[in-house]
C-alpha cells in the first residue's frame, strides 16, 4: 500500500440539500488551491470533451484495431475524405456555396 498525501476538494451544483449533485477534486498536489485546481481540471475536461466529440464526429472511433499500422491507415483515411463527406449540408448551405443568393 502506498502511502500518498492527497488534498479532497468537495463541490455541490444546487444550494437545496435534496437536489444537490456533488462532485469532488482530489489532487495529489497539496499546495494548490480549490479555484485553481478545479481551472485546471476543468480546461483538461474540456480538452476530453474536444477529443471524443472530433473523434466520433471524423470516425475515428470506428477503428478498432490493436494493430498501430492499421491505425494509422484509418486515420489516413479519414484525413483523405472530402470534408462534404463529414457534414451533410442544407439546401440553403449547398446555394451559398455555389454562388446563389
Amino acid at each position: 500500500m502506498i502511502d500518498l498525501p492527497v488534498s479532497l476538494y468537495g463541490c455541490s451544483s444546487s444550494a437545496e440539500a435534496s437536489e444537490a449533485h456533488g462532485s469532488g477534486l482530489l489532487t495529489t498536489d497539496l499546495g494548490l488551491r480549490f479555484f485553481e485546481a478545479y481551472r485546471i481540471y476543468s480546461r483538461r475536461w474540456s480538452q476530453e470533451v474536444i477529443f471524443k466529440e472530433s473523434k466520433t464526429l471524423l470516425g475515428l472511433d470506428k477503428c478498432q484495431s490493436a494493430n498501430f499500422a492499421a491505425q494509422i491507415a484509418s486515420t489516413s483515411l479519414v484525413a483523405l475524405q472530402p470534408s462534404d463527406s463529414r457534414q451533410p449540408r442544407t439546401d440553403n448551405q449547398r446555394k451559398n456555396l455555389a454562388g446563389y443568393p
